[in-house]
């Protein structure tokens, strides 16, 4: 049901406490409440509540701060604003959810019984007009009320609602909310649009500049947009982030709480042009310049207009030469103050070849020769004219390469090499290769390629190394008979240089019977760009004991969710999975039916999420008194339909719903009774099932029959001594 997530309304909360509208609302009237300790404001890590209870879930944080843990508000952040800012100072308004609804999962989720989204805004003002693809939804206004020792507070249609509410059909487009004072003039507005397909990435920053103590932290903030640039709410493209200059990336998230790609750049105690760059596979980069220090490493120019490039004898400009190059402010008094070089980035481009380091420009090559300074967030650029130097002197030395190829790959030699001359320059020159053979790329080894230089009678040189995957280490896994094993998505290798690494590997199609039975098997997959099979070896055993108890109430979530067809006022079915157990023969925290036939189940989830559970077992604990006495149920079925929905009243099933309809259910094989430890405990054992829910049948009941708790254990391998 839900992938981790929570409601976008605001409406989770944990069973101890409250919800934000829940509590402003409570401390609304008590007249020594001067604000709120909320725990927390900021997520956190660590305690994920509500999936706290969960170890083998992806989940590291807690769910229920107003803003998440890379800083980005949450819509009750908004709601806090509307119920504590001043209208006059600052108009608030804020709309949600989201109008991206293409999901069917997520909108079955969203849409109440008619099939209309619930649109809610949050304000401190009033009128307030919603509009759909430009018509309006009509106007709402809050009601004004004040508390007992007169102060003026708003409220919705209901007594709990701090917000206004509209039910819309989904349409794809624009939501746009306004806000009006009490003389008709726009105070403020909001919108959501209906994003297309992710597209490009968004860099945007709290500001520009950090300081150069080591110390200095700054947020940079990505989105994820759509072609036109809207902010793409489903996106969940993996983004790799890459930073140049004298700064580092402590850490990077994305606030989803179930997100492992997580765990702001800092300076370091140096001055200069920073560049974060942000790529995902499939969108159009972006990058962002920031500066670290002052502007400029000197005094403050006088009268500056512009930048220019400048380089050292750019009118006879040769290959081979290397002249200084730098980025000056043009003046009207013409001063040599130069930008520093760690503050700008260079690119060139041309026919002519050329790199820029440490502020010095080397030709390497003849032909036009473009120049490009990136420098605070501004693009300067020049071209110049590269001649042929034929004055260089006699060529004393041809700069080796070194190459690394694919086992039968053939390595992409470049067409020209770097010569170091007499006079010391250095140039490209045009080279021809000998032939490689077949049997030099047959096998991990190294070996030399020797070239001819156009025009020299010196030899170029190019040691190419053919390494690859020499063997991909087999592993063992251990499931339980009837429960596929989580193969993994890599695998590890041995390269031929002798170092480690990891693969990704697709396994063969595992069929049911693998693992039907007691024994083993060898499983083969295939890893990209490599022969060798991938092999696993898996070992199907009955061999278990009792894990995890998987019927338990979980914090924050419905599931897993116990239903009932019949419960006596005072005592819901809920009581039978809260996880405390009436041993005093109290009826307190006890389920209870007074009918001659009764069922009473559990749907499974994990965590959070309807899921079917492998499952063998049961045990019941009773409350037996004067009124109340043990009856072991008459059936244990487990269900066979398509997956359910949540009953809408689970402490009397609806004749509709799919957990009432008996051609959903069937009996379990093998019922075995076994000795609980207490007397008001009974153990029930069967053939193991995998199924989204057990129920107990109970007929000809004669006294009421009362439970305190129903449990069900996963079973997890029995560690081999």
């Amino acid at each position: 049901m839900r992938n981790f997530e929570q409601s976008d309304y605001g409406n989770d909360r944990v069973p101890w406490g409250k919800t934000a509208t829940a509590s402003l609302i409570a401390d609304r009237n008590r007249l020594d409440y001067a604000g709120q300790f909320i725990w927390t404001g900021v997520d956190y890590i660590g305690e994920p509540t509500p999936w706290h209870n969960q170890n083998d879930t992806p989940v590291k944080s807690s769910y229920f701060g107003i803003v998440d843990t890379a800083r980005i508000p949450k819509n009750d952040y908004y709601l806090y604003q509307s119920q504590w800012l001043d209208l006059d100072q600052h108009p608030v308004v804020h709309i949600l959810p989201h109008w991206n609804w293409e999901i069917h999962k997520s909108y079955q989720q969203a849409v109440d019984k008619y099939g209309d989204i619930p649109v809610r805004v949050y304000s401190n003002a009033g009128p307030v007009e919603l509009f759909l693809n430009g018509k309006s939804q009509g106007r709402k206004t809050f009601q004004e009320k004040w508390t007992s020792d007169g102060r003026k507070y708003q409220e919705g249609e209901g007594s709990d609602q701090l917000y206004l509410e509209w039910r819309l059909a989904y349409q794809p487009g624009e939501l746009r909310v306004v806000v009006y004072d009490r003389q008709g003039q726009i105070v403020a507005e909001d919108r959501v649009v209906t994003a297309g397909k992710p597209a490009k990435i968004g860099l945007h920053a709290e500001r520009t500049q950090l300081e150069p103590d080591g110390q200095d932290l700054l947020y940079l903030y990505f989105d994820v947009l759509d072609k036109d640039g809207n902010w793409v709410p489903s996106a969940s493209n993996q983004l790799h982030f890459k930073i140049e200059g004298p700064a580092r990336i402590v850490g990077v998230d994305n606030g989803r709480q179930a997100s492992r790609e997580r765990y702001q750049a800092q300076s370091l105690e140096q001055a200069g042009q920073v560049r974060v760059k942000a790529s995902a596979r499939g969108l159009e980069p972006a990058s962002f310049d920031l500066l670290v220090g002052e502007a400029f490493d000197c005094q403050p120019v006088k009268n500056q207009r512009l930048l220019e490039i400048r380089v050292d004898d750019q009118a006879g400009l040769q290959e081979g030469a290397s002249p200084a190059i730098g980025l000056y402010p043009q003046t009207v008094d013409n001063p040599v103050n130069k930008v520093g070089n760690s503050e700008v980035f260079w690119e060139t481009s041309g026919s002519a070849h050329a790199i820029i380091k440490q502020g010095v420009l080397h030709c390497l090559s003849a032909g036009d020769l473009a120049i490009h300074v990136i420098y605070q967030g501004k693009t300067y650029q020049t071209h110049l004219q590269v001649a042929e130097n034929t004055s260089l002197g006699q060529a004393v030395f041809v700069r080796p390469l070194r190459l690394y190829t694919d086992k039968g790959t053939y390595p992409q030699l470049p067409s020209s090499v770097l010569v170091d001359y007499e006079s010391g320059g250095a140039k490209l020159v045009k080279v021809v290769w000998e032939e490689i053979s077949e049997e030099d790329l047959a096998r991990f080894h190294e070996f030399t390629v020797s070239g001819q230089l156009e025009g020299l009678d010196l030899e170029a040189s190019a040691q190419v190394c053919v390494q690859g995957i020499c063997a991909i280490e087999s592993e063992r896994f251990w499931t339980l008979v009837k429960e596929a094993p989580h193969l993994p998505d890599r695998v590890k290798l041995v390269l031929s240089d002798g170092r480690r690494d990891t693969a990704k590997v697709t396994w063969d199609a595992l069929e049911p019977q693998v693992y039907a039975q007691v024994g083993e098997c060898v499983f083969t997959g295939q890893v990209v760009g490599c022969k060798l099979p991938a092999t696993v070896t898996i070992h199907v055993t009955d061999a278990s004991v009792d894990g995890e108890v998987i019927s338990n109430q979980w914090t924050g979530s419905n599931l897993p969710l116990v239903f009932a067809s019949h419960s006596e006022s005072n005592h819901p079915a809920s009581y039978l999975n809260d996880k405390v157990i009436s041993r005093k023969k109290s009826t307190a925290n006890t389920w209870i039916t007074k009918s001659e036939q009764a069922s009473v189940g559990i749907l499974f989830g994990n965590a959070g999420i309807l899921k079917p559970r492998f499952v063998d077992n049961l045990t019941l604990y009773y409350v037996e008194n004067q009124e109340y006495v043990a009856v072991e149920p008459s059936f244990i079925d487990y269900y066979i339909g398509n997956e359910p929905t949540l009953p809408r009243t689970p402490n009397h099933l609806d004749k509709d719903s799919a957990l009432k309809q008996e051609e959903n259910w069937r009996p379990v094989s093998t019922i075995r009774k076994v000795s609980g430890d207490k007397d008001e405990e009974l153990r029930f054992e069967f053939d193991k099932v995998e199924t989204y829910a057990l129920r107990l049948r109970f007929e000809n009941l004669v006294n009421p029959l009362a439970l305190t708790e129903l449990q069900v254990h996963a079973k997890k391998l029995r560690k081999c001594r």
